[in-house]
Order: C-alpha cells, then structure tokens, then sequence
C-alpha cells in the first residue's frame, strides 16, 4: 500500500513538474494556407496560429525560384494567438516556403517551416484565419437606413393627424 501511494506522489510530482515547464510553449495549431496545400485565387498572405500566446512574430516567404519575397510586417491578432502577414498577390505558380520564428510567453524562441503550392488555375482558395479588411457590410447598413427612415417617419415633429 505504502508503494503505491508512494508511486501516486512520484508521478503527481513529475506531472506538475513537466506540464509547468512545457505549458508556455506556443506550438502551431493552424495555418493558411495549410501544410502542403495547393491555394488558387488571390493569396496574398499568410497566417498562422498558435495554441497559446505569443509575445512577437517574424514571418518570410521564400518563393519557387529560392528568392525571398516582400513581405510586411507581421500583426498579431489581439488574443496574441494569430500572426498575419501581407504580401503582393502571388503570380508565379510552385513551391512557397514560409519561415516563422515566434516568441513564447515564457520567452522561448520557436522556429518553423512549412509550405504550400500556388496554382493560378486550380487549387482552393485560401480562408483566411482573421478578420481581412473586406469593405462595410451593405446589407447591415440598408437594414440600419431603413429602421432610421421608419422611425423617423414615425417620430418626426410636425407629423399628427387632425381629425
């Protein structure tokens, strides 16, 4: 009985221990473009998400011929799990590198790559991981005018009946 209550308190021990020094580490949860994936359309960045925050990101793009390609500055999203960079639409289909060196909350440096495949005719369009700049949402914003006008049409001074 002793040996096991022993064994419970070695291995209680040793999982506080390792889960505390390994729960700072921010791995790559998700990509876009994904690992290997053949991305159509306007790819024109690149985002990547972590399992936990980071504190700061660098990100480039090596295209098919080895040359590294402009890219801006890496943003992180405001929960500092998403990092997001912006480039040039892509024109010449092959094989893209990404690099990526990001820095834990604990203050660990990771490194990693991945890559993905441009085809200017087939492949899926790229989804991204945050919010882009798509323009106002028209549909909200006639709904809103059309509650606006209905009201004031209701409430407006001056509009009684005179029976």
């Amino acid at each position: 009985m002793r040996f096991v209550r022993l064994w419970l308190v070695v291995c209680a021990v040793a999982l506080v221990v390792l889960s505390g020094t390994a729960s700072g580490h921010s791995e790559v949860f998700e990509r876009a473009p994904a690992l290997g994936q053949v991305v159509t359309g306007d790819v024109d960045h690149v985002d990547i998400s972590f399992w936990l925050p980071v504190t700061e990101t660098a990100i480039s793009l090596i295209g098919p011929d080895g040359n590294e390609i402009a890219v801006g500055e890496p943003e992180l999203a405001p929960n500092s799990q998403i990092t997001s960079v912006d480039f040039e639409p892509l024109t010449v289909e092959g094989r893209y590198t990404v690099n990526h060196v990001e820095t834990s909350v604990d203050g660990d440096v990771q490194e990693g790559t991945f890559s993905f495949i441009f085809n200017a005719t087939e492949g899926e369009e790229i989804v991204s991981l945050v919010a882009r700049n798509t323009g106002p949402n028209w549909v909200l914003l006639v709904f809103i005018t059309g509650v606006v006008m209905f009201l004031a049409g209701i409430f407006w001074p001056g509009r009684t009946s005179k029976a």
